[in-house]
């Protein structure tokens, strides 16, 4: 990460690997309150949408990875990486953490950095912990975006729609088919404005009609707005 940093730094005069590893350098050029959340706001504005071509990007700050174990050799680093193509993050990697003070730390960490509107930030998990302390072996794992994976393949933007149909499914359940989001979206910029509505009965072909005409109007919308893009 610090390499992507000093490689795709965007001023004038490009910070060095001893800079961007300097707590006093990325306060400088940061406005978030640790290190790490620092070096990975920099990674974010200057690397992230110029890693096009695929690659693997490592050596994770522990402040934004509370699940991953430790490095052995700079306890301020993670075991992690992420593989990014098309200017995106498509799948992360890494070494669980199995120790389970450690784990109770770093979510004590994200919880003070929810405090601070980090919405991105773990919640305190106690049964995880718990579950920790009773012992797990040596563990790792990768999570591959199926839906960004597939946007590269097919070369088209279905990113949007998942999200509107993930929405969907998360009221249902959520609400008991008391209510379901039927989405009246108005092109306003980059702005989406969308209306609730209630049900009166909860007939279940009454909820998947509405679900359908969730996604049915976002096409509608989407392809409207690719025609108005291409215009301009």
């Amino acid at each position: 990460m610090r390499e992507a940093v000093v490689q795709f730094w965007d001023g004038e005069t490009k910070p060095t690997l001893a800079d961007v590893a300097n707590p006093d350098w990325l306060r400088a050029h940061s406005g978030k309150a640790t290190p790490g959340e620092q070096l990975t706001e920099l990674f974010e504005i200057h690397a992230e949408k110029k890693l096009f071509q695929p690659c693997f990007v490592y050596d994770y700050p522990v402040e934004t990875s509370p699940l991953s174990k430790q490095k052995p050799d700079d306890p301020t680093m993670v075991d992690r990486y992420e593989i990014f193509a098309a200017g995106m993050e498509i799948g992360n990697a890494f070494t669980e953490l199995n120790d389970p003070q450690e784990q109770r730390r770093r979510f004590e960490m994200q919880l003070s950095m929810r405090e601070r509107g980090d919405e991105e930030a773990h919640q305190m998990d106690e049964d995880y912990v718990r579950a920790l302390s009773y012992g797990m072996p040596p563990a790792g794992g990768e999570g591959i975006g199926i839906d960004r994976l597939t946007m590269i393949l097919t070369n088209s933007d279905v990113y949007k729609r998942q999200l509107v149909h993930r929405q969907a499914r998360m009221l249902l359940a959520n609400h008991g088919f008391q209510h379901v989001i039927e989405c009246g979206f108005r092109r306003d910029g980059d702005n989406r404005v969308a209306r609730h509505h209630n049900l009166a009965h909860r007939d279940f072909s009454q909820i998947e009609h509405a679900v359908d005409h969730v996604l049915l109007r976002f096409r509608q919308v989407t392809e409207a707005a690719a025609r108005t893009d291409n215009q301009l």
